[in-house]
């Protein structure tokens, strides 16, 4: 859902209760995690059905992010995108996602630096690092820190999608 504008949808509580509330009424972080993880339901009228996962994209290549953030919210992710690692450190700490979409190469602060303070203070919120830096060192690095996956640039965008989801449900 694009903010400002209210969506209905049906929550599917941890017991099975639904309620329908209009999205963008209340905050996000509002709505209780089991609540969100039990899944939501677009109820609009082209009745498709929308996951409304929350993924960070921090990436600092404003084209490359609109052109990612463009097709993740065509195939119903929620996303929010920042461009350095310092906006991204503020986010994670006011908000709550499904899984953040990582770029190692940030101004402000280093991508493998926003992964280390998450982990130190126990975020264990799924990364997957997105970087053009493709060495076995990196990678290695990146994951020993708690990165959850890795994907190269370029990449297919339904390969990354399908390791967006497969982080996700292994999280939960």
């Amino acid at each position: 859902a694009a903010r400002g504008r209210l969506v209905p949808v049906e929550v599917t509580g941890p017991r099975g209760a639904k309620v329908t509330a209009a999205y963008g009424a209340v905050a996000w972080r509002d709505i209780p995690p089991a609540a969100r993880t039990g899944g939501l339901r677009d109820t609009t009228k082209s009745g498709q059905r929308r996951s409304g996962m929350r993924i960070l994209l921090v990436e600092d290549e404003v084209e490359l992010a609109r052109w990612v953030a463009r097709a993740l919210e065509q195939g119903g992710f929620v996303i929010e995108h920042v461009a350095d690692g310092l906006q991204a450190e503020a986010r994670l700490m006011a908000e709550e996602y499904d899984a953040v979409v990582l770029d190692l190469r940030l101004p402000g602060k280093d991508g493998l630096a926003v992964l280390k303070a998450m982990r130190g203070r126990d975020d264990r919120t799924p990364v997957l690092i997105l970087t053009a830096q493709d060495t076995l060192d990196e990678r290695v690095r990146g994951l020993n820190l708690g990165a959850d996956d890795y994907l190269p640039k370029p990449f297919a965008i339904a390969e990354l999608e399908a390791r967006i989801l497969a982080l996700i449900r292994r999280s939960r």
